[in-house]
């Protein structure tokens, strides 16, 4: 019942679609966004202070085995 009554937000598809579709404007939009580290050299340092969660390679592949997939 709720479903009727909720409208989308724009109706008109093929003006989504030209809003997403427009290649230009999504270039243009990723030149504004700049990566959250900009400094390609303090990157390589701060993923060198990251650890994995498992830190112990052997350990990882006992753990492995006992967590089963969700679909076998």
């Amino acid at each position: 019942r709720l479903s009727g009554q909720i409208k989308p937000v724009v109706d008109d598809e093929a003006l989504v679609r030209r809003l997403v579709d427009d290649g230009l404007l999504a270039e243009q939009l990723s030149k504004k966004i700049r990566p959250v580290v900009d400094d390609e050299a303090l990157a390589a340092r701060l993923s060198g202070q990251i650890k994995p969660v498992v830190d112990d390679e052997a350990l990882a592949k006992r753990l492995s085995k006992q967590v089963k997939p969700v679909v076998d």
